[in-house]
């Protein structure tokens, strides 16, 4: 095109560069061109007075929109029809073009007189779940305020270009110390929603899945939760079982060497309230102190009877942990302890890790998982029946062929084949594209169902090439089965969920890139 290299510049911010095109593209669909940005700035997924952008969807009839333009600004306004025919005359010798199957839209009257007008074109059209649907390319001619545009689909696909939004349902992921996890904000014995929360900013959503593909808040907020307000970058939370009902709907949130822990409930309305409470300076938890930094925590499946109501409290380094069970309301008590690790594991390294484990594949994360990543130490530990723990599978060379080599490598618990039971186990390597899922066979030994080594691609199209990545197992059916994948990318505002497509093969349903 002609236009290829010209720059582009924002004139409201002193005429400053900010991207130079690339290439266009002008037939009977589609008017529009791509440009490269400037990356010595930088810039947010977002509109002006809209917000961030969610995604694309399609246009439907009767859609309310809303868009911002150079000329109107701000406006409103409803989709009137998706099969416009528009004749476009063009200079330079190009004559008139005849564009078919566009978007119609009249303005919102009650709010503007006018929906766009000459200076708006290349305005995309925003629905109100913050997704693009549409581009504006033309104004209607006879001055009502009638805006013409494109399927934003019809433009992606034509471009090949993609949308680019960052984050997920409003939670931008910008902040380094950003953290997330599943849960059963419902209590329907579902983790079908995402909690992601920033550590010493307060920020913490709650995101329920409106459709395919598109997040928004359920619950969020500044200034921390249900009285815990996040104002430290040591904070920590998970999901707990707290009535031992089956359902991990209750919120624990900690601050590792300060004595502070509160557990959360939901109320009628959508807030929290803590029914635990203790403060900084306080003296932890059922006889767990929470005096170090170190301390680390998470909600298990003691008595194997598929509740996730037992706390385990543990200080990497110093071979202590805590088994917890609720004795009545607000007060709980060991029923393990001890100072020497548990199971053979010492707990002698500061980087041990641990979580819960189906290791039967019954339903019941019953079984506990410490980890020495650097050293290649894994154990697997079942209750025996004298109140203690045994192993049943310990290895000083990694697992499945994951060799647990490197200090940042992690492992979690992931239900693979959709039946309901986080039996496998996921491990990888931030930084290094490397990840494994490992299955159980009929001997007790680990071999890998899908696996990518150190140098390869991560998975899904994700590819783990930041030692920021993190990932965890994910609801997103809503089907009682944590079968989907989150990545994400701590100050990058990259998310993917991924789901396993066939053998080994897994695709994003929600992609966020920036």
């Amino acid at each position: 095109m002609g236009d290829v290299g010209r720059r582009i510049t924002q004139p409201s911010f002193g005429g400053i560069l900010v991207a130079t095109i690339e290439r266009g593209i002008l037939n009977k669909d589609v008017d529009a061109a791509v440009a490269r940005l400037d990356n010595s700035r930088r810039y947010t997924c977002g509109v002006q007075d809209i917000g961030a952008i969610a995604g694309t969807a399609a246009p439907e009839l009767g859609m309310a929109v809303r868009k911002r333009g150079r000329s109107t600004g701000l406006t409103y306004g409803t989709i009137h029809g998706l099969d416009r025919t528009v004749q476009v005359p063009f200079a330079h010798g190009v004559g008139t073009i005849i564009f078919r199957n566009q978007v119609e839209i009249y303005p919102d009257t009650t709010r503007n007189s006018l929906f766009a007008d000459q200076g708006d074109s290349g305005s995309v059209i925003v629905n109100d779940a913050g997704q693009v649907v549409a581009l504006l390319f033309a104004i209607d001619s006879d001055s009502k305020g009638t805006g013409t545009a494109t399927p934003i689909h019809t433009v992606l696909e034509q471009l090949d270009v993609s949308m680019a939004i960052e984050g997920i349902g409003g939670f931008d992921v910008s902040s380094s110390a950003d953290q997330a996890f599943a849960l059963d904000y419902t209590g329907a014995g579902r983790s079908n929603h995402l909690v992601l929360y920033s550590p010493g900013k307060g920020i913490a959503f709650i995101l329920k899945k409106d459709g395919p593909g598109t997040f928004s808040p359920a619950y969020q907020s500044h200034s921390g939760i249900g009285g815990f307000d996040l104002s430290s970058p040591d904070d920590r939370a998970f999901a707990f079982d707290y009535d031992g009902v089956g359902t991990a709907n209750h919120l624990v949130l900690y601050r590792p060497g300060t004595g502070a822990v509160f557990i959360l409930k939901k109320d009628g309305v959508g807030t929290y309230f803590p029914i635990v409470k203790d403060t900084p300076g306080g003296s932890g938890i059922g006889g767990y102190d929470l005096s170090s930094p170190d301390d680390r925590a998470f909600a298990f499946d003691y008595a194997g009877t598929g509740k996730l109501d037992h706390l385990v409290f543990y200080r990497p380094g110093k071979g202590i942990v805590f088994i917890l069970k609720k004795d009545g309301p607000d007060t709980f008590s060991p029923v393990y302890q001890s100072h020497s690790g548990i199971g053979g594991f010492d707990l002698s390294s500061p980087d041990d890790r641990a979580f819960p484990l189906d290791y039967t594949g019954t339903g019941n994360s019953d079984h506990l998982v410490f980890y020495r990543p650097g050293k290649g130490i894994i154990f697997i530990l079942k209750k025996d029946g004298a109140g203690g723990f045994t192993p049943v599978y310990q290895s000083h060379s990694g697992i499945g062929g994951f060799d647990l080599s490197v200090s940042a490598d992690n492992v979690f618990a992931f239900d693979y084949d959709g039946t309901g039971t986080t039996n496998h186990l996921v491990l990888y390597r931030p930084g290094t594209g490397a990840l494994y899922i490992i299955k159980k066979d009929g001997t007790g030994n680990y071999y890998p169902v899908y696996h990518q080594n150190p140098g390869g691609s991560g998975i899904g199209g994700y590819d783990l090439s930041s030692s920021a990545d993190r990932a965890f197992a994910f609801d997103y059916g809503g089907t009682g089965k944590s079968d989907h994948l989150v990545l994400y990318r701590p100050g990058k505002g990259i998310v993917f969920i991924l789901k396993k497509d066939g053998a080994g093969t897994f695709s994003p349903v929600y992609r966020a890139t920036k």
